[in-house]
């Protein structure tokens, strides 16, 4: 099982939703050419926005979410740009709210994630797509998008199994590689360890894994004489933690795998 880490992402006197239409501003460019991102153009809310403030921006199109997080360091000003070679149109004079991007993710937070997520509920984003920046959020809505922020940060993309999916074990390691024999599998393409238990058959091998009151799961390991030595699958489940490996516990009745 996957574990999400808490995360904070800042204070709660306010948080706000930048949108950024990259037909618009090139933010890919911007970022590749090294750019450091420092304000955000505004057009209402200008009265509401200020310093110590919680952003995130969502990238919109095909493949729209959230992108990035961070605070504003001010209020809302009123300039020009210093960056018109990365809009398609000068935009001229416009209000500005200046900002410092806390982290730039790896996997943006995707929209599907959120538009599932009840706290989202209501969220302008959603129901006012078109609507100026920035997009105010309620303290649930943030907590969503934090929440969507850590998962994307623990998500293996390489990997495509839920809890609860059923899968030939045949198919499994076809998939995502490793040993069709072992208990303990670590995956040859997704960072990974596959662990099998068979709940109505391990018992008669000395085997007795278990889910224990406190929601951990009692995992019998590798060696069925003598005491267990931490090598092969069980150094490879001592050590996920230093290794940043995610274990995955697949419960195996017959032919198929239950995730």
């Amino acid at each position: 099982m996957f574990a999400h880490l808490p995360l904070d992402l800042g204070g709660t006197v306010a948080a706000w939703l930048l949108t950024c239409n990259p037909d618009v501003f090139d933010i890919g460019r911007f970022r590749s050419d090294g750019q450091v991102l420092d304000s955000w153009t505004i057009a209402r809310h200008k009265a509401d926005v200020a310093v110590g403030d919680d952003f995130a921006i969502w990238t919109t199109g095909p493949n729209a979410g959230v992108i990035a997080y961070g605070h504003f360091t001010g209020g809302a000003v009123r300039g020009a740009t210093s960056d018109a070679e990365y809009w398609a149109t000068d935009p001229g004079v416009r209000d500005y709210v200046p900002l410092e991007v806390t982290e730039w993710l790896n996997r943006l937070a995707p929209k599907s994630h959120l538009a599932g997520d009840p706290r989202m509920a209501g969220a302008s984003i959603f129901t006012q797509p078109w609507a100026a920046n920035p997009h105010r959020l309620a303290d649930a809505q943030w907590e969503a998008i934090q929440a969507a922020i850590n998962a994307s940060k623990n998500e293996d993309p390489n990997w495509h199994l839920t809890p609860g999916d059923e899968i030939r074990r045949v198919e499994l390691h076809e998939r995502y590689g490793g040993s069709s024999q072992n208990g303990i599998s670590p995956s040859r393409t997704t960072n990974n360890i596959l662990i099998f238990t068979a709940p109505s058959s391990g018992h008669q091998h000395g085997y007795y894994d278990t889910w224990n009151e406190d929601g951990t799961f009692h995992y019998t390991g590798e060696g069925q004489t003598g005491d267990q030595k931490m090598i092969r699958g069980n150094k490879a489940i001592h050590e996920h933690r230093e290794t940043g490996s995610g274990c995955v516990c697949s419960r195996v009745p017959a032919e198929r795998s239950a995730i």
